[in-house]
């Protein structure tokens, strides 16, 4: 995982982790999730998927603010990745509150055990 997150930031884009920076340490192991942001999820996805990552979708909508990539590693542990599209959050499945400074924030990210994440403060 952490090499497709390198390759996204050399081509010039923004990523942070926004939630749950310390189980993210974990993800980068195959161990939960990671919870992260964009700056173009297009380029993401497709990056994503020349690194063995596959997309899944919320089966309800097609446009769904936040997707799933998953990616099996040959020891049976499992990346995944929770690409949020919109900065959203609420109650699980709702996610009702959209916020509309996704960029903004992640021109704030600060490297933290070499991961990008969002400030402490937020």
């Amino acid at each position: 995982m952490k090499d497709l997150l390198d390759s996204y930031t050399r081509e010039g884009m923004l990523y942070a982790v926004w939630k749950d920076r310390y189980k993210a340490l974990k993800a980068l192991d195959g161990e939960g999730d990671i919870d992260i942001i964009v700056s173009d999820n297009r380029k993401f996805e497709e990056l994503a998927a020349t690194y063995g990552y596959i997309l899944c979708e919320n089966w309800k909508t097609r446009d769904s603010a936040v997707v799933h990539l998953f990616k099996v590693l040959p020891n049976g542990k499992s990346l995944h990745i929770h690409l949020y599209r919109e900065l959203v959050t609420g109650r699980n499945w709702i996610k009702g509150f959209v916020c509309s400074s996704k960029l903004e924030l992640l021109n704030q990210a600060t490297l933290w055990n070499d991961i990008y994440v969002l400030h402490p403060a937020h």
